[in-house]
C-alpha cells in the first residue's frame, strides 16, 4: 500500500461518529430491596456524524435501558438510562451492549440488595 492510500484509508477511518462516555460502569453500592435502583449514563458524540444508537441487549431480564431514539448530532450530549430491577435480595453484576453505527459499547452496573425486614412479601413470605 503506497503512503497516499494509508493517510486515505487513514482519514476514512477517523471520520464517523464516536461515542464517548466518561464513565462506562456504575456502582450502586448497597440498596434496599425494592428500591428505585437506575442511573443516567451520558455520553457525547465526539466524531463530525450523527450518532445513532440502533438496538441493545440486556445480560438479564431484570435489567432494562432506555434512550433517546433521535440521533445526536457532533458535540451534542445523549444519555442510557439502565434499570435494575430490585426484587433478588444479593450481589448483582448486569452488563447492557449497546448497538450504535459507531460500533458495540457495554455499559456495567452492579452493587447489593439487602432484605428490608420491616416489609413483608406477600408471595413468599420473606
Amino acid at each position: 500500500m503506497n503512503k497516499w492510500a494509508l493517510v486515505f484509508f487513514l482519514a476514512l477511518a477517523a471520520s464517523g461518529p464516536k461515542m464517548h462516555f466518561d464513565n462506562r460502569k456504575h456502582n450502586f453500592g448497597q440498596q434496599q430491596r425494592y428500591a428505585d435502583v437506575e442511573h443516567k449514563f451520558l455520553f457525547s458524540n465526539h466524531g463530525d456524524a450523527p450518532l445513532v444508537i440502533k438496538s441493545h441487549e440486556t445480560s438479564c431480564h431484570c435489567t432494562s435501558a432506555h434512550y433517546g431514539m433521535e440521533p445526536v448530532m457532533p458535540g451534542e450530549n445523549g444519555w442510557v438510562t439502565v434499570r435494575y430491577d430490585a426484587t433478588k435480595v444479593g450481589v448483582f453484576y448486569r452488563k447492557v451492549t449497546l448497538h450504535t453505527n459507531a460500533g458495540t459499547v457495554v455499559l456495567a452496573i452492579k452493587g447489593e440488595i439487602l432484605a428490608d425486614h420491616s416489609k413483608v412479601d406477600p408471595v413468599t413470605g420473606d
